[in-house]
């Protein structure tokens, strides 16, 4: 059995959409436990309307404390072998829990995993992934998920055995939480897939948490990635010289996100702190000279040519003021 633990908040217009994505996977034997963290529109009477007429739902209420919270007392209630996680605005791939677990059967795997996608309302774009199928044992998992864009710190577009979740609870923060808890489960597999295929379909909506201006609550993020760091140095030798990678590229994201929002001016000294890091982080502490990959030569980029990165990230914030407005009327056009 897999349970499928939906973390939920005022998300009563798109709640439906994900609930019935879940009910009607092909893979039908689910425990779905929807935990509604203290939601104050109608998302509970939703949930209970689904919970009244399939069996396999686990309807949960509590105070809001932020999803992450609200995920801890999933993993304390459920019962499955298998554990999956799908946000409450999101939606998945019919197919996607039976691809998931059959590849987790036939290679002895602890832990599948998909690719993702996002809805803008009016268009879908794929996220970076391999082009195929791959197999990672556990070295070559941590390398893959410091060093490329392939394995993303979501929970949610992956399927777990129950056994890498002892002992592990998602933090008390607000945002981006999954960084600082994914390294640890990832640590915990001695075999995972990459199914080759996107599955899994996160939803832009207007005013989510992704979308909003640059929040200095984002910074939780650099702890989080200094504590993978930590993490790495002390459990993976041969990785060393790749550990700094995540920590350098969160400095980088954010770099960009004070650009593309357009709030250089007002945090022009966060943003020369965060430019400082970064440059610190390359500089050639372990032999980086012939650390070859696309995520080092892409910071090192950044740090050599700023007028280029500034320029790009700028422009990135032009396309994505367009892409909300677009999203906005597409989410408008579809409530009439």
């Amino acid at each position: 059995m897999i349970s499928v633990i939906v973390p939920i908040y005022n998300t009563e217009k798109y709640l439906t959409r994900c609930l019935k994505s879940i009910t009607n996977q092909t893979y039908e034997d689910l425990e779905i436990i929807l935990v509604d963290d203290g939601s104050t529109d109608d998302s509970f009477l939703i949930c209970e309307e689904y919970a009244k007429n399939d069996s396999r739902i686990k309807l949960l209420r509590k105070r809001n404390e932020g999803q992450g919270s609200a995920r801890n007392l999933g993993l304390e209630v459920c019962n499955g072998e298998y554990i999956g996680f799908v946000d409450s605005d999101d939606y998945i791939l019919p197919g996607m829990y039976q691809i998931m677990l059959e590849h987790i059967k036939k290679y002895k795997a602890d832990i599948a995993i998909c690719g993702m996608s996002r809805d803008h309302g009016f268009a879908l774009r794929e996220m970076p992934m391999p082009d195929k199928f791959q197999i990672y044992n556990n070295i070559s998992l941590m390398k893959n998920y410091i060093s490329t864009p392939h394995i993303t710190s979501s929970v949610c577009n992956k399927l777990y055995s129950r056994k890498l979740w002892e002992n592990v609870y998602f933090p008390s923060i607000r945002a981006r939480e999954d960084v600082s808890i994914l390294y640890k489960v990832l640590a915990n597999s001695k075999c995972a897939v990459h199914v080759g295929s996107c599955q899994y379909i996160q939803y832009v909506r207007p005013g989510s948490t992704e979308r909003k201006k640059f929040d200095e609550k984002k910074l939780s993020a650099i702890l989080a990635s200094k504590s993978n760091q930590e993490f790495i140095e002390s459990k993976y030798p041969d990785l060393i010289k790749y550990s700094f990678l995540r920590v350098a590229d969160t400095y980088a994201s954010l770099m960009q996100e004070i650009i593309s929002s357009f709030q250089y001016l007002d945090k022009k000294d966060l943003y020369r702190n965060l430019y400082k890091s970064l440059t610190t982080e390359l500089k050639s502490k372990y032999e980086l000279k012939y650390l070859d990959t696309d995520k080092y030569n892409h910071l090192q980029d950044i740090v050599e040519n700023q007028f280029l990165f500034f320029l790009r990230s700028y422009l990135y914030g032009l396309k994505t003021l367009v892409v909300n407005l677009m999203t906005k009327i597409s989410f408008q056009l579809k409530e009439k």
